[in-house]
């Protein structure tokens, strides 16, 4: 891996030292061209010395990790930005997700292997721009040559280099672009990646997948948006099931709401994106990406949980568990529990107790 240059700025000294300590422990080649405890000095400090990645807390003296970036925004080649705080704020979070330079959002405190990925997620994506730059030939890259490339990183195992190349694919071809433009661009990568990535036996599910991709993007309103549907099709697509992928902040928190509002009717995507200050497409891009399943099927999946334990450890009626799982209608619960379970409620619950009668037994 190419060497990546980071700075860091944080108000807290324990705090700087243990990130810095933490950066030069790793055995990736990265290297710290400064440190600063407030904005105003990280700012003077980026002027005459060039990172590629900076590590910046929010609240600080002088001026802010938020006014620091917008600082940055304004620099012909400004780093890449990743926002380290611990406070979780929604100002905060929607500001990250719309500046053009800031990476991720990461809550402290963290852990350190989860940091490790992200620092390296940031690399090779940092990596694939410098790349493209030197190249000076953004126009002859066809979608045909990305693919290749985004499939030869998924063969290789490498998920993180695969979402880097899909991002910077993403950039050059949207680039000047009207989003229907962006969508025909978009649709085509997800099928030639289908394509490339299933075969055989999987063949069927591919179709459904892509299928439910390209509704997806019809639902997106910005090439931003796009580009995160594009991600979250990509890592469900190549998904691991040994490897447990970074869940950002944004997507921590709508975990939050679900389990919060789990009884709640009317909860839904709509309700979990207000709260949020994001719109619902792009709430649902960035959730499938993390999660590696929309949002409908997760909270599905968790109110039949939920349901579940109430069958196993109370006397509740199913009109009664429905209702505390966020279902009006309990014939329409009964139906869905059916299809996620293989049986009724009622039938779960006398299994369960002649196992547990068996047991006692």
């Amino acid at each position: 891996m190419d060497r990546i240059r980071i700075a860091i700025a944080d108000d807290e000294a324990m705090v700087l030292d243990g990130l810095t300590a933490l950066v030069s422990s790793l055995s990736d080649p990265y290297e710290i061209v400064g440190t600063a405890d407030n904005g105003e000095d990280m700012l003077a400090l980026l002027t005459s010395k060039k990172a590629d990645l900076l590590l910046t807390d929010i609240r600080m003296p002088c001026m802010d990790g938020i006014r620091l970036t917008t600082e940055l925004e304004k620099f012909p080649n400004p780093p890449c930005v990743i926002i380290v705080s611990a406070y979780d704020d929604r100002r905060y979070l929607q500001y990250a997700i719309r500046s053009p330079i800031v990476y991720d959002y990461v809550m402290k405190p963290f852990h350190q292997e989860e940091f490790s990925e992200l620092l390296r997620a940031a690399a090779h994506f940092i990596i694939q721009k410098r790349a493209d730059a030197a190249a000076h030939t953004p126009c002859t890259i066809s979608i045909e040559d990305w693919v290749a490339r985004i499939l030869k990183s998924v063969q290789g195992g490498d998920s993180q280099d695969a979402i880097a190349q899909m991002r910077a694919a993403w950039e050059q071809l949207s680039t000047g672009k009207q989003q229907s433009e962006c969508i025909h661009i978009a649709s085509e990568i997800m099928m030639k990646i289908t394509w490339g990535i299933n075969i055989g036996t999987e063949r069927q599910m591919a179709v459904l997948r892509l299928y439910n991709g390209i509704r997806e993007l019809e639902n997106c309103r910005t090439p931003m948006e796009i580009r995160e549907c594009l991600e979250g099709y990509l890592r469900a697509a190549c998904c691991d099931p040994n490897k447990k992928s970074r869940i950002t902040a944004l997507v921590s928190s709508c975990l939050q709401l679900i389990n919060n509002n789990i009884a709640d009717k009317n909860f839904g995507i709509a309700q979990a994106a207000e709260m949020l200050d994001v719109t619902p497409n792009y709430l649902s891009a960035r959730f499938s990406r993390d999660m590696g399943l929309n949002f409908t099927k997760y909270l599905t999946m968790l109110r039949i949980e939920k349901a579940k334990q109430y069958l196993q450890t109370t006397n509740l009626r199913i009109y009664q568990i429905s209702d505390l799982v966020g279902y009006e209608d309990s014939g329409y619960f009964v139906r869905v529990f059916k299809e996620s379970v293989g049986m009724r409620p009622g039938e779960y619950r006398n299994i369960v107790n002649a196992s547990n009668t068996s047991a006692i037994e």
